[in-house]
């Protein structure tokens, strides 16, 4: 079940749990939209603003969901691009130091091949009770 934000700004973390309710219940946007940000916003005459933002990418549709620390991808390693190794102390805490964070890296829209990162905004405002 999703937490509950509050006026503030919220990032909803989207885990391996939620994953799977999302793909038991067939929640595509659930399962499209991941980790999002909240923000609610009190509007005059009782009504709150509410906006999710969201960026889609092949890094985060492709990320591997046990890997504890920030490194960088597959395809990364493969093109010699790799920037994020585990620090001394992640390999000491985390001993399998060699997993990467996702199969791919994050593509620009206007870079060749399939796909790209995009975002999304959702906007609605609702009466408080």
């Amino acid at each position: 079940m999703a937490q509950k934000p509050n006026k503030e700004p919220f990032r909803y973390r989207f885990s391996v749990g939620e994953y799977l309710r999302a793909l038991l219940e067939l929640d595509g946007t659930g399962s499209t939209l991941g980790s999002y940000d909240v923000t609610i916003k009190a509007m005059p005459n009782k009504i709150l603003k509410f906006t999710v933002k969201n960026k889609t990418g092949w890094e985060s549709g492709t990320r591997l969901p046990f890997v504890p620390y920030d490194t960088s991808s597959i395809e990364d390693f493969l093109w010699g691009k790799a920037k994020n190794y585990p620090s001394r102390e992640q390999k000491i805490k985390y001993p399998v130091t060699l997993l990467p964070k996702s199969i791919l890296s994050d593509k620009e829209r206007s870079d060749s091949g399939p796909g790209g990162d995009f975002t999304q905004t959702y906007i609605w405002y609702e009466k408080q009770p």
